[in-house]
């Protein structure tokens, strides 16, 4: 199946169909997107890709904030917040290059469902972040125990899942699990670009870097 078609089936449209429930359940900051945020200088500007209902605009108010997704409806939530806020695709961001001061990238690069188009995405962090500016990537790591996995549904050997959302019928959300070689194969395939680092925390990997 197509990618995009993929894509639009098992992540966008079921966002679209769970967003409310999502909403009422997505208000607590990770730990480690919370320390990203608290060193981050005002008036920067921060952009926020797959900002789901925009909970970490509620902390960047002393920063010009602009969130980016998908979902339409979460979008509507997220401008709520009184933020900028626009549908748009991560793989083609609609922004000049060198242009953000930092980028949050919370749980989302794992919705897309091939290694291309998850290099394509950070290529396009990359390119409108500034030289100096910061981003953070947050992924969920194959590293899960296997309590936890086996409560899922296991597409291939490479990493993908779908994460069952109980709604008026089960649906399939697609997530791809990172391994560690996985993350240091991102740090290394950037390396002339960005110098960066990565961590652990909690069933998630963490990457931090700065653009050279």
């Amino acid at each position: 199946m197509n990618p995009d078609v993929f894509e639009t089936i098992h992540v966008h449209h079921i966002y679209d169909t769970i967003y409310k429930r999502f909403n009422e359940t997505r208000y607590s900051p990770w730990k480690a997107v919370d320390n990203f945020i608290s060193m981050i200088e005002s008036n920067s500007i921060v952009l926020d890709i797959g900002c789901g209902n925009g909970k970490y605009s509620n902390l960047l108010k002393q920063s010009y904030y602009i969130g980016i997704d998908m979902s339409s409806m979460l979008i509507d939530i997220t401008k709520n917040h009184g933020v900028d806020a626009l549908i748009g695709n991560a793989l083609y961001l609609p922004f000049r290059s060198n242009s953000i001061d930092y980028i949050l990238c919370i749980a989302m690069l794992h919705h897309l469902s091939t290694k291309e188009r998850r290099f394509q995405c950070i290529k396009e962090i990359i390119r409108v972040l500034k030289s100096g500016g910061q981003c953070i990537i947050t992924v969920w790591a194959l590293e899960l125990t296997d309590e936890r996995k086996n409560k899922w549904i296991k597409i291939n050997e490479s990493g993908d899942y779908f994460v069952q959302w109980h709604h008026t019928s089960i649906l399939n959300r697609y997530y791809h699990f990172f391994s560690k070689e996985e993350i240091e194969e991102i740090i290394d395939v950037f390396k002339d670009d960005i110098i960066g680092n990565y961590f652990y925390d909690k069933d998630n990997w963490n990457i931090l870097f700065y653009k050279r």
